[in-house]
């Protein structure tokens, strides 16, 4: 499921009012109170629109939603409608007895690094215009590349600003290795399906195609080929290690068309912001065909620059959030393998950090998580930040022992590591390029 709708799933919480701190931030010079049951927008600092919704109650405790990537093409917008699209997500929240508050950010494409400051500028829009909220606590939930904001924030916890967050299907573990992920299904996808991608001819999919036109256009005819084609597609999903369920066919199709989606729309804008190409498969030896040579002739090679490799850094988790965070996956996300939450809990085991906790759901899908998930995870996630014995109903989620077998079974041993002489190997394999 892409992230333009994961705000889809965003639609149980439980309501505990608490006493919070708030930090000194940036807000807008013109602001206006919002009155108890109604919504209110404006415009930031940064040039982003907000939208801040007063549950009809008293005032509550406040949930900030980070929204995840949205392709770049695609008018700014506050990606909270609901499956049913008849009441938008803050209706939802605000009936709850949830304060409500989001951002479009000030554009699309990968811009965690002005979200957090634009989320920043959401915070302070909040506070200078509805005063009460200085003893609320304040609680980020996030998903896709929102979840990475929102653990970035919950790492630095600027002024001591947020209480709780719940990183939802998050690129959390390793940044670098998620662009690779995607990297590496685009080349495979042009070698694997070069017809369709020569029938294109000068009207490539790009950062400069918006959703509407990928939906019309170009997802119809990666679906059709896919069809007409399965044991290329079987291939290209083998090679690409991407995940699907093998029990149903129509999630092998899905994931095709959304890392596609993905891994087409995004390559132009992640290498105008990070300052050249991050993805790096020079010395890479794909296999899982009959030919395999054949295969590594026909896929492009990229090398990413030092320059590059810089720019990623600060795009990484430490691992060490300030405050409680709580890390939701499914076993079979497509898009943002469920590679980056194992390797978030790694870090935080690593470091000895207490703060995070971890929920996982045996099933396929991007954020593909029901509606009693989603509140048992922010259930959880209260009871952390306030220290309240909250009953969390976990029989949906994977116990302790299938998650330790499924970590355990993720890990590699440094003679592997060795072997494989690859930066984000793990799972996620791929040989060096054997010299011929």
């Amino acid at each position: 499921m892409h992230t333009r709708r994961l705000a889809l799933f965003m639609v149980a919480v439980i309501v505990l009012s608490g006493v919070g701190t708030w930090g000194e931030v940036r807000a807008a010079t013109t602001v206006a109170a919002v009155a108890p049951g109604a919504c209110a927008e404006g415009t930031l600092p940064s040039q982003s629109r907000y939208k801040i919704c007063l549950p009809s109650t008293a005032t509550s405790d406040l949930v900030i939603w980070v929204h995840g990537y949205k392709v770049p093409a695609d008018p700014l917008g506050f990606q909270d409608a609901p499956p049913d699209n008849v009441t938008d997500l803050s209706t939802m929240i605000t009936g709850l007895g949830f304060s409500y508050a989001t951002t479009t950010y000030r554009s699309n494409g990968l811009v965690v690094q002005d979200a957090k400051q634009d989320i920043l500028e959401l915070l302070a829009q909040v506070k200078a215009g509805n005063p009460e909220f200085a003893t609320s606590r304040v609680y980020l939930i996030g998903a896709s590349m929102g979840g990475l904001i929102a653990t970035q924030l919950a790492e630095s916890n600027p002024n001591n600003a947020f209480s709780g967050a719940l990183a939802l299907c998050g690129i959390v573990g390793d940044f670098p290795r998620e662009l690779n992920y995607w990297g590496n299904y685009n080349v495979l996808f042009h070698a694997s399906f070069k017809d369709v991608v020569t029938a294109w001819g000068a009207t490539q999919p790009d950062s400069t195609t918006t959703s509407s036109v990928w939906d019309a256009t170009y997802k119809p005819i990666i679906t059709n080929a896919v069809i007409a084609n399965p044991t290329v597609a079987q291939l290209l999903l083998t090679i690409s290690k991407a995940a699907y369920d093998p029990t149903n066919v129509t999630t092998a199709v899905a994931t095709i068309q959304d890392l596609a989606y993905f891994s087409l729309l995004s390559t132009n804008d992640a290498a105008l912001r990070l300052g050249g190409n991050p993805f790096e498969n020079s010395a890479y030896w794909y296999s899982g065909t009959t030919d395999d040579w054949a295969l590594n002739q026909q896929v492009v090679r990229y090398s990413t620059s030092p320059t590059v490799r810089q720019a990623l850094a600060a795009y990484e988790t430490t691992g060490q959030p300030n405050i409680p965070i709580v890390v939701v996956h499914t076993t079979l996300d497509p898009v943002v393998p469920l590679d980056q939450t194992l390797l978030y809990m790694q870090k935080a085991q690593t470091a000895g950090n207490t703060n995070v906790s971890h929920l996982l759901v045996d099933t396929y899908g991007h954020c593909n998580f029901t509606t009693a998930q989603l509140t048992q995870s922010f259930t959880l996630l209260v009871s952390k930040v306030t220290g309240l014995p909250l009953p969390v109903d976990r029989t949906s989620f994977m116990t302790d022992a299938q998650v330790t077998a499924r970590n355990d079974a993720f890990l590699v041993t440094e003679t592997q590591e060795a072997t494989i002489q690859a930066q984000h190997s793990f799972t996620r394999v791929y040989l060096p390029l054997i010299s011929r």
